[in-house]
């Protein structure tokens, strides 16, 4: 047993955001990795999924001036990782995208590339699904700031409830957005990951008029705030192409003025 000091300095904080594909995910890592490399070691991480060395969603962030990426090309390569960002204390990862983390550790656990099956002998699901659970929260603790981005897709089942509704109902249903995993489960495991869950709106038709990271809790979004009241975010933060918004969100995290 260990006694537990509620007043000491935090250590740091989880963050998974989701958006559609062009939201402006991997630029929101970015930021982040741009604002704290000046104040200790930051990585940015990339699995196959986004792209190769040559080519990807890391070019939206190329020149920010962030000096260390990775692209991962297995699970063991992951875990590689975190000894190393643990042993030398980083200050902040960002890992472009958590849904392709999970297939990773998918193709080590079954040895190819297939779905999981579940037998008398064998639940492959609820192996890969504790794997997930068990990487990625020792992943947040080994780091200052962790980010995690993934794609979202639209579902009706609330993973709250467990309701689904029926087919004459889902053309009217509520719709939520959760991160595009490649079973449903995996999704409903994500908020219980981290400390804060956002999501990245992008208004416009022909083009983007305004993006928006909705940080208000709710069941919408699959939005969360694991914070001291005095630190939640109480309204939803206006993205500006400045690259200061990860600024205006880690005033919030280390005692800022709510906003």
């Amino acid at each position: 047993m260990k006694t537990m000091d509620l007043n000491k300095p935090y250590a740091g904080w989880s963050l998974f955001v989701g958006g559609m594909y062009g939201s402006g995910k991997t630029t929101i890592l970015g930021d982040m990795l741009a604002y704290e490399q000046k104040r200790g070691k930051v990585a940015y991480v990339m699995v196959p999924q986004e792209g190769d060395a040559d080519k990807g969603g890391w070019r939206s962030i190329a020149g920010m001036g962030i000096t260390e990426a990775y692209l991962v090309e297995t699970y063991d390569d992951l875990k590689d990782l975190l000894a190393k960002f643990r042993k030398d204390r980083y200050q902040a990862v960002g890992v472009d995208q958590l849904c392709g983390v999970a297939t990773l550790i998918r193709l080590k656990l079954l040895g190819e590339n297939r779905m999981p099956n579940t037998t008398l002998k064998r639940n492959e699901y609820g192996e890969i699904n504790s794997e997930f659970c068990s990487f990625v929260r020792e992943w947040n603790n080994s780091v200052h700031y962790s980010m995690m981005v993934a794609p979202t897709d639209i579902t009706s089942k609330d993973d709250q409830t467990g309701q689904q509704p029926s087919m004459q109902d889902i053309a009217t249903s509520q719709k939520f957005i959760r991160p595009m995993m490649e079973w449903t489960k995996l999704e409903f495991l994500v908020p219980g990951l981290f400390d804060l869950c956002f999501h990245l709106d992008v208004s416009g038709y022909k083009e983007v008029m305004k993006r928006q990271l909705i940080t208000r809790q709710g069941k919408q979004f699959g939005t969360k705030q694991r914070l001291p009241k005095h630190l939640r975010m109480t309204t939803n933060l206006d993205l500006t192409d400045e690259c200061t918004n990860w600024e205006q969100i880690v005033r919030h995290l280390e005692g800022g003025s709510n906003g």
